[in-house]
């Protein structure tokens, strides 16, 4: 079962730097399975630094797919 995306808006990461999470952006985006300290490497798009576009709208814990290595 897929979990669904919790609002994110703006401010520090709601998540500790390891946890793997699947985003959304404020443009429509979605990026799956990356360590959450990932999108605060130069501009930090937790906090909506940078273009607008890039902005982390939501977000949700990873649940592998069956088969897919933990």
């Amino acid at each position: 079962m897929t979990h669904p995306f919790i609002t994110h808006n703006g401010g520090p990461c709601p998540v500790s730097p390891e946890t793997v999470v699947d985003v959304k952006f404020a443009d429509g985006r979605k990026r799956a399975c990356r360590r959450a300290h990932l999108w605060s490497f130069g501009r930090d798009w937790w906090q909506w630094q940078g273009r607008p576009a890039n902005n982390i709208i939501a977000y949700r814990l990873h649940q592998p797919d069956k088969g897919e290595a933990p």
